[in-house]
């Protein structure tokens, strides 16, 4: 019967539920294990308040869970309350968990329309790094290698890796002879060689000769990740080590702290000023569709219609 069953059940049965969306396509498997972990964090909220029961669930325990602070990457509470992106993804999922409840049977109520919505802040897509602010980067990023992975994860963003990407690369994809390394692709990224400057090239050789040595094995090594982990968890990870880098060196990029997009932009940017070419652009990061490719560098359209 609907608002019977309890919130760890409705839990499983969802999960079940987009699983099986993930496997017909209909749903990204990063997409999945993001809505997984932040449905078992809310599992976890409510039994913390004594709630166990769909029937119990509505927009005022739903509101708390988007508002709860969270912890960072060292286990301490953040006193500041959760960023605007985490609130975010937390009413994201809080809609989807409702609505495929509601589908399954397994509650009569959808008390997320109920909640405060969050506005969307939006980023801009200029590309406001610099050689100087790249060259800034590289030198914090060098810190403690090659046992740090933090210049490796900054030569692959440079060499137009997108961070879905980076945690798949391994020792077998680096073609430092022809300075190249090869990028697996994802389901939004075509499969492709990527073409390494110089520094790349160096510190990649560098890291891949470390990770060998603490394998104690020639078969292909992951370049960035130390354990097989989930592709949210894997991705999160390689963006927290590039905020690393960049709260280490203070690279701004409109106003705020560069972030993993902001190298992608750059890269993209220096593409099109050598080759000319929106379409090489394209095929350096691996998208199909040139507007996106025009917007990662900085390019607008619009301002050359009408011109010719």
């Amino acid at each position: 019967m609907p608002d019977t069953s309890s919130i760890r059940t409705a839990v499983c049965l969802v999960a079940r539920a987009w699983d099986r969306k993930a496997s017909q396509g209909l749903l990204r498997r990063q997409s999945l294990d993001k809505l997984i972990t932040v449905s078992e964090r809310f599992l976890r909220f409510a039994d913390a308040l004594d709630i166990f029961e769909m029937k119990d669930v509505d927009e005022r325990l739903l509101q708390a869970f988007i508002d709860a602070p969270g912890r960072d990457r060292r286990g301490r509470i953040n006193a500041e309350g959760p960023a605007e992106a985490t609130r975010r993804s937390r009413r994201w999922t809080l809609s989807l968990f409702c609505a495929e409840a509601r589908r399954l049977g397994l509650t009569t109520l959808c008390p997320i329309l109920d909640t405060s919505p969050i506005a969307h802040t939006p980023s801009p897509n200029q590309c406001d790094l610099t050689p100087d602010d790249i060259r800034t980067l590289r030198f914090h990023a060098e810190r403690g290698m090659p046992h740090t992975r933090h210049a490796s994860i900054l030569a692959l963003l440079l060499a137009g890796l997108g961070t879905g990407e980076i945690g798949l690369a391994s020792t077998a994809d680096l073609d430092l002879e022809h300075r190249r390394i090869w990028a697996s692709g994802t389901q939004q990224l075509a499969a492709r060689f990527c073409a390494l400057d110089e520094w790349s090239c160096s510190v990649l050789d560098l890291r891949a000769a470390h990770v060998r040595r603490r394998a104690g094995a020639q078969q292909p090594v992951p370049l960035t990740i130390q354990a097989a982990s989930s592709d949210y968890t894997t991705q999160a990870s390689i963006c927290t080590a590039f905020g690393d880098i960049s709260r280490r060196s203070g690279a701004l990029s409109s106003g705020r702290r560069a972030k993993p997009r902001d190298v992608t932009a750059y890269t993209a940017a220096q593409t099109l000023a050598d080759t000319g070419h929106i379409t090489q652009v394209a095929l350096r990061l691996g998208v199909a569709s040139l507007d996106v490719a025009a917007r990662r560098a900085g390019l607008r359209w619009d301002q050359n219609r009408g011109q010719r």
